[in-house]
């Protein structure tokens, strides 16, 4: 059961990965920049995945940054166009050429944070495929073929009655089952009877009881000499020590 929790919690890590930021990136740059720079205080630091996945962004710089050093730089020229476009008046032809320079800016940090968000989901997904591949996944095999194994075991059947037993009976079911099993109304259940085992199994043994009159919460009983199958459903079978003379 451990091993089948952690699979699903790997596999939910998989399917269920968090929108990136701009900002979740920009933590990592500057987690980067702390190592050889004094330390700066960081309102949280980058998970593990994240630091993989942005290092993944120099490697593919060429098409992911273009002409610029860093996601920083990127972020900065994006902040830089929109205050020149709120601080500048022109004609339409400017403003529209300023509005697609800021749109492609966008366009390169909206590509940027699908970039690190995918590879954070291959991170997960191999780090999944590890696990189910090595030790964790022969273990999660084992247990599902033993489990397997265990419900398709053939259960021993209960030793059937060679020769006639004593057993006592105690009657446990309604008064519907039992007379579905032929028992008479008069015979009411909770009585306590005696009688032999002279066939079936231990588990539902077919018995023939004695005649019996007794008193059962405040009421009168009476049983005849009966044969009945003692099923789980209509009584409690008991045997008694002793021979048959």
């Amino acid at each position: 059961m451990v091993v089948v929790g952690i699979i699903l919690r790997r596999a939910s890590e998989v399917l269920i990965v968090g929108r990136t930021t701009v900002s979740d990136i920009l933590d990592c740059e500057l987690a980067e920049r702390m190592v050889t720079k004094p330390r700066i205080k960081l309102g949280r630091l980058p998970s593990k995945a994240m630091r993989s996945a942005f290092a993944q962004i120099s490697v593919n710089r060429e098409w992911l940054l273009g002409d610029y050093d860093s996601t920083q730089s990127v972020f900065a020229a994006y902040q830089q166009s929109r205050e020149s476009e709120s601080g500048t008046t022109s004609d339409t032809n400017d403003e529209g050429s300023k509005s697609d320079s800021r749109a492609e800016i966008a366009a390169r940090l909206n590509l940027i944070c699908e970039f690190v968000r995918a590879e954070i989901c291959r991170a997960e997904y191999n780090r999944l495929s590890r696990f189910v591949a090595g030790g964790g996944g022969i273990v999660f095999s084992v247990a599902v073929i033993a489990f397997a194994v265990t419900l398709g075991w053939p259960t021993s059947k209960p030793p059937s009655i060679a020769a006639p037993l004593p057993v006592a009976v105690h009657l446990i079911g309604n008064q519907t089952k039992l007379s579905r099993a032929k028992i008479p109304a008069s015979c009411l259940p909770g009585t306590q009877l005696s009688g032999i085992a002279i066939d079936g199994t231990l588990s539902e043994p077919v018995v023939v009881t004695e005649a019996t009159d007794s008193i059962v919460d405040g009421r009168e009983s009476s049983c005849p000499v009966q044969r009945f199958v003692a099923s789980k459903e209509l009584a409690i079978v008991i045997p008694k020590p002793g021979k048959i003379n």
